[in-house]
């Protein structure tokens, strides 16, 4: 490589290349994007057509990850990344042409992780509004920017050096980013949120499909928060489901309140998000029982979900 990358962004493409075409587009349009690489995980059982490959950008590098789950493949390209930062991207979060421009500019600060500001890409239902308001809420518009605590797991950018002090454990860390960001804020890195890093996060649009999601997502916040207790906290644990489910509600109408209907989240995605929110929390339950080592399997699914062009389109005429 001619010149060294400062940012590399890690795009995984767990279902093919054509599937994640709208957030490579994203990334391949950033207006720095000279100063970063783009690292797309690739599955052995999807190769890239000659065109497909002539269609990159000079800054791509397709990685095979073979088999590997998603937390695995991320891994690998954390290994194989060159920038000094990396960028833990979603097939279904599309950065602004301006994301990668704000996010260099405020490393130049010495901050060890930046997080940028999201809003809905979703414009059509209370179900993804509210799957939003769960997942992302935190970090979502009108957030004016600042130090922050904790950064989300995902869509954010941090220190290199940070991912390679766990070794071989890596993999494993990577499971829940969420649970990695607070554990690396726990020794001290410092996070700043910028405003001017503006990003659309999509979210499915079906309540079957996010039942499921935040079942799942359940397991595995249970089973990671759970993983050095004994068993009478487990089963106490799986016995606080109403309360659990009342906290993970709370924190949603907090994040409705803070951003208003003027942000584009309708009155529905309240009760919605009652709904997942106890589901998230039956899943919790489930998961402090049944342990890590058999939810990690299904983990990928909660993250697995590519936008389409189409998608996109409609919610750029919203």
């Amino acid at each position: 490589m001619a010149v060294k990358p400062r940012l590399s962004v890690l795009l995984p493409a767990m279902l093919g290349y054509r599937r994640t075409l709208a957030a490579l587009q994203a990334w391949q349009s950033q207006r720095s994007v000279s100063e970063t690489e783009i690292l797309l995980l690739l599955p052995s059982r999807f190769l890239l057509a000659p065109d497909e490959q002539a269609g990159l950008h000079e800054v791509c590098r397709v990685i095979p990850v073979g088999e590997s789950q998603l937390h695995e493949a991320r891994a690998i390209g954390v290994q194989l990344s060159h920038g000094d930062y990396v960028v833990m991207a979603e097939d279904h979060c599309l950065p602004d042409a301006g994301w990668v421009e704000a996010v260099l500019k405020r490393l130049e600060h010495g901050w060890d992780g930046i997080g940028g500001v999201l809003r809905p890409g979703n414009r059509e239902d209370c179900w993804s509004e509210s799957a939003f308001l769960l997942g992302y809420g935190q970090w979502a518009r009108p957030q004016t920017g600042g130090p922050i605590g904790v950064l989300c797991g995902h869509n954010c950018t941090v220190r290199r050096e940070l991912f390679e002090q766990f070794g071989d454990g890596l993999a494993d860390e990577l499971l829940i980013c969420a649970f990695l960001t607070r554990k690396l804020q726990a020794q001290g890195c410092r996070f700043y949120l910028d405003r001017d890093a503006t990003m659309r996060h999509y979210d499915p649009s079906t309540v079957g499909t996010n039942i499921r999601l935040f079942f799942i997502v359940g397991l595995g916040f249970g089973a990671l928060r759970s993983v050095n207790w004994g068993w009478c906290a487990r089963m106490l644990y799986a016995l606080l489901l109403p309360v659990v489910a009342g906290l993970h509600y709370r924190r949603a109408v907090r994040h409705f309140i803070r951003m208003g209907r003027g942000r584009g989240i309708r009155g529905m995605a309240l009760p919605a998000s009652l709904v997942l929110s106890c589901f998230w929390a039956a899943g919790e339950a489930v998961g402090v029982i049944i342990g890590r080592s058999r939810v990690a399997g299904h983990m990928w699914q909660t993250e697995v979900k590519p936008v389409s062009q189409e998608m996109v389109e409609r919610s750029d005429a919203a």
